[in-house]
């Protein structure tokens, strides 16, 4: 029996079984708004009831509570507003290895065996160091707008000066591990008769595992939100200085005001300034001690104090897939139709994440927030772990000094001009996150999350036939396909609430079970009008599913401590927004598709082409938040917040046209030195409508359709030798809509990204290659609404790979 066997092909380069994909860090800077678009909101003038006369910067525009930020006149403006601006450096470190083998098996007969397997490892870290200023969601009116500009309804700023109460560094590692497995056995069946045929099972699994950490390292001394001496239990280290009996300072160094600290937006990086001014006075300009400017204070070490440490939006993740297919084919000899092709395709996809936090016991209390601002009160939850002398609650973060850490100083923010260095602590000391946890708190464990843990199931059946033409000059297909699906979503009850961060109880489990049939008709006709010249046509109705997540994911909410001595939920937990991943009621992308085209060929590897496309989308997934009534921390519903999720889309269009060239110089030209080079070039139109609008009443395109798409190829192909540079450009686009409390759309700006490689081939088995990905460190902006309104910016270096692929 004849035996053949394929070559087996190890994926990764440097050795034929195993590869470091870096060697070192990638880096990536970000900039801009603290968290993401659900951080922000909107200030009116009318919000500085902190201001009084005395003020030295809003002295002339301020009247009885109100400050006309804008000079205009007026106090009914209102402008965008973040809780926070931040500027950090992310560094990503890779280890994959991964290895397959393929073997082919000639049975006799027409049959035909292919069996394959790939496994693959991943260990992924990612550390990041940055500096945050805010008011530590206090205010949204905690800034002065020193240059803004009017757009009607809202005013854009492009410069926030800021006088908040924390400036602080913070340090996090998120480390994840993976694996996956997967098997393909393929029987095959061409014997030469009218009749050919396969019959396939594949199986993948995959598991994945990622655990994050977060630390805040505060500068101030916690006066700023009432913090500055804590109790804890009796022989807990620390300095107690000028506090009560009981009780140590949060942060002795610490500075002791509301720093002036401006952000501006205005040119293509952003710019900080003021790190020169006192940051011992008070909101209104009121010594609070001996002057020092804030940048003295950042760049003193001794200054820095463990603010928080907390593990959330941990995961285990197990996915598999099962698939078996069969596929047919029947070869006719008449005139007109040439084949039917018909198949039937079941698989069962399915996923269980189970999310957890880190708990660490705290004087008897399992604690997620181990920060120096919560107390061990029970959070106003009846029933709830409590820990004090009997007269004063114990604090849960112990004051550590930054000093006593893994401290590393920082000074690489990217473009970002004027933060000095500033000290934080290192994240690489915290890769093992269960480890640091329990080195700090002895005990710490995981505890579930139940609204962020879920199991989907998805079975489908789908069953197709098509049939093939060919009259005249005309060729082609048409034909249908049958999908029958099985959806089964697990989540969990929320039930009652808990303390101190942790997640509420699990109380049962919802049960959704949906079915999903659709009938997708489809045509392709082909038109020879000539050698050179062909036409083509085509219809079709499509239908995507969904990641499994966009069913399964579930409600994670943003809670902060209410630090306001005036509010009736001074010292909770009180929830600001929260982040909805899934939705079982979410229905897949379905969309009707015609396409024309004419191409035109020039030689054996040279065409142009010409395309024009309709999509008219039925049904789609977005970006975008919707208000929802939540609960604080201790269960009571008291405001409606912002909630960033998947929202389905109903009745958009998209469409276009599309120009294409393919050309080889050696198809036309007799040119020497030119032989082997060659350009790819594609120009993309397509306008959009996705159904909503602007605040100011313009038609919005779809999300993450860009009107302008070039895609720029200059390559080199000679023998053993292959070269090719590429540019790729893509005009602005939508990232979401609704982002700050059910307003203004979150765009990202056009971005252009070069790219080249070059690989030889020493022999038939072994090739070397080296490759530039982002030469130019393209930059991706976002703005909210209008292009003066900065949102953040993310900073990618450049990176180069070089490796030896191998094939035996």
């Amino acid at each position: 029996m004849p035996f053949k066997v394929i070559p087996a092909r190890f994926l990764q380069p440097v050795t034929p079984s195993h590869y470091k994909q870096n060697n070192r860090a990638t880096k990536t800077h970000n900039a801009g708004v603290m968290g993401n678009a659900g951080w922000t909101g909107f200030t009116n003038e009318s919000d500085y009831g902190w201001v009084n006369g005395n003020n030295p910067n809003f002295a002339d525009r301020f009247s009885d509570g109100s400050v006309d930020l804008n000079n205009d006149g007026d106090l009914d403006d209102r402008y965008w507003a973040f809780t926070g601006h931040t500027a950090y450096n992310r560094q990503t470190e890779r280890e994959r290895t991964g290895a397959n083998i393929a073997i082919q098996v000639d049975l006799g007969a027409g049959f035909e065996l292919v069996a394959e397997a790939l496994v693959t490892d991943l260990e992924d870290n990612d550390y990041q160091t940055g500096f945050a200023f805010g008011d530590k969601w206090q205010r949204w009116g905690w800034y002065d707008a020193t240059q803004s500009t009017d757009h009607g309804s809202v005013n854009t700023v492009q410069e926030y000066t800021g006088f908040g109460r924390r400036a602080k560094s913070y340090s996090s590692v998120q480390a994840q591990t993976a694996e996956s497995q997967n098997y393909n056995v393929e029987l095959n069946y061409d014997n030469g008769d009218a009749f050919t045929g396969s019959l396939r099972l594949v199986h993948g699994e995959a598991e994945q595992e990622r655990l994050n950490s977060y630390m805040d390292i505060d500068a101030a001394n916690g006066s700023q939100w009432g913090i500055q001496c804590k109790y804890y239990p009796e022989g807990t280290q620390g300095t107690q200085g000028d506090c009560a009996d009981g009780q140590l300072q949060t942060n002795p160094n610490g500075y002791l005001g509301y720093p002036q600290l401006s952000v501006n937006y205005s040119g293509d990086n952003p710019s900080w300034s003021g790190f020169d001014n006192n940051a011992n006075l008070g909101m209104n300009g009121e010594s609070m001690g001996d002057a020092r400017s804030i940048g003295d204070y950042m760049g003193d070490l001794n200054s820095y104090s463990l603010g928080a440490l907390t593990s959330e939006n941990n995961f285990t993740r197990d996915g598999e897939l099962d698939v078996a297919r069969f596929d047919g084919e029947y070869r006719f000899d008449g005139n007109f139709l040439t084949s039917l092709e018909f198949g039937v395709r079941l698989s069962e996809r399915s996923v269980d994440n189970y999310e957890f936090d880190l708990l660490s016991p705290v004087s008897g209390c399992d604690v997620k927030y181990k920060a120096t601002d919560v107390d061990l009160d029970g959070g106003g939850i009846e029933g709830a772990c409590t820990a004090g002398d009997g007269e004063h609650f114990y604090t849960s973060g112990i004051p550590t000094l930054l000093a006593d850490l893994d401290a590393i100083q920082v000074s690489d923010f990217g473009s970002v001009t004027g933060i000095p260095t500033i000290w934080s602590a290192d994240p690489r000391s915290m890769q093992d996150v269960e480890a640091y946890h329990e080195a700090l708190y002895p005990g710490t464990h995981r505890a579930i999350a139940p609204a962020r843990s879920y199991n989907v199931e998805l079975e489908e059946q789908s069953y197709y036939a098509k049939a093939n033409f060919e009259t005249g000059i005309m060729s082609g297909n048409f034909g249908v396909r049958a999908i029958d699906s099985d959806l089964t979503v697990g989540q969990n009850q929320v039930g009652a609430s808990q303390p101190y961060g942790a997640a509420s109880v699990d109380a049962g489990d919802i049960t959704t079970e949906r079915s999903l049939d659709y009938l997708l008709p489809s045509l392709n006709l082909r038109f020879d009008l000539s050698e050179e010249l062909v036409l083509r046509a085509s219809y079709a109705r499509t239908m995507a599913p969904l990641d499994l997540a966009q069913w399964g994911g579930g409600l994670s909410p943003t809670y902060v401590l209410d630090s306001d001595p005036e509010s009736e939920t001074n010292g909770k937990f009180i929830v600001t927004g929260g982040n909805a991943t899934g939705n079982p009621e979410l229905d897949p992308w379905q969309a009707t598709n015609y396409d024309l085209s004419l191409e035109y060929y020039l030689g054996a590897a040279s065409s142009l082409s010409a395309g024009w496309f309709y999509i008219d989308v039925e049904s789609f997934i977005e970006n975008g938040t919707v208000q929802m009534e939540l609960p604080d921390l201790d269960g009571v519903v008291r405001r409606s917040v912002p909630v960033s999720t998947s929202i389905q889309g109903e009745g958009g269009v998209l469409k276009g046209v599309e120009l294409a060239a393919k050309l080889a110089f050696d198809d036309f030209l007799d040119i020497p030195m030119l032989s082997g080079f060659g350009i790819d070039a594609n120009y993309t139109y397509s306008p959009s409508e996705s159904g909503n609008q602007s605040m100011d009443g313009v038609e919005l395109p779809f999300q993450d359709n860009s009107e302008d798409v070039v895609n720029l190829v200059g390559w080199y192909e000679n023998g053993a030798l292959q070269a090719r540079i590429a540019y790729n450009y893509r005009g602005e686009r939508v990232v979401g809509f609704n982002q700050t409390w059910g307003e203004g759309t979150l765009w990202q700006e056009p971005t252009a990204y070069v790219d080249a490689s070059v690989s030889y081939d020493i022999n038939d088995y072994v090739s070397v290659y080296v490759n530039a990905s982002n030469i130019t460190s393209e930059k991706e902006t976002y703005y909210l609404e209008y292009e003066d309104q900065f949102a953040w910016q993310n900073e990618y270096e450049a990176r180069y790979t070089m490796g030896v692929r191998a094939t035996f």
